[in-house]
């Protein structure tokens, strides 16, 4: 290409144009068939159906993702696991009650009420949405959704966020920044 600004007009000087010329013209048409693939590729994906994991806690910040979800992101064929992380209260855990502190997920109907689960089945049922309530027991959220995760074999993985101050979450911690360094998935943040 350094022949292109060579002050020489000689033929030499012509052959080396005509073969920048000829390779910009064949990086057009490489541009163009990448263009196209990707284009194909796009087309394919919004006809296949995807499996996802939204992270539900109760509170508006997670309320805001999967309305975010519904507004900006779903497709008819989604599959979407509506996950909710149950974290043991220090009473419950003193009493003795083993299955308020077991970390394993279970379905929606395998324990008592809960009455952020009843909310995430009637939110699935109202958007009518092809979904399915999974909710666990466990200390550690992060570690919960990203097992949820991978049991379900998502694609993606949804949480809100509740945008922490620095020292509130350097103290607490912020499950959706786990999730994203943790997680074997795409993982989408929808901040408030």
């Amino acid at each position: 290409m350094g022949c292109l600004f060579s002050k020489d007009k000689s033929s030499e000087s012509k052959a080396c144009t005509n073969d920048s010329i000829l390779m910009i013209e064949k990086h057009i048409r490489d541009v163009n068939y990448l263009s196209q693939v990707t284009s194909a590729h796009l087309v394919q994906d919004m006809s296949q159906s995807r499996k996802l994991l939204i992270a539900m806690d109760g509170y508006k910040h997670s309320d805001y993702a999967f309305d975010w979800y519904l507004k900006y992101f779903y497709k008819p064929k989604d599959e979407v696991v509506l996950f909710h992380c149950i974290e043991p209260d220090v009473a419950t855990y003193l009493k003795g009650n083993k299955a308020a502190t077991n970390s394993g997920a279970t379905s929606a109907g395998d324990e008592e009420e809960n009455p952020v689960v009843a909310k995430l089945q009637s939110k699935a049922t109202a958007s009518g949405l092809k979904a399915s309530v999974l909710k666990a027991h466990s200390s550690k959220p992060g570690e919960a959704i990203i097992k949820a995760g991978d049991e379900q074999r998502v694609d993606m993985i949804i949480t809100g966020s509740r945008s922490l101050g620095t020292v509130r979450r350097t103290l607490e911690g912020s499950v959706s920044e786990y999730v994203v360094h943790q997680s074997s998935v795409p993982v989408l943040v929808v901040k408030t």
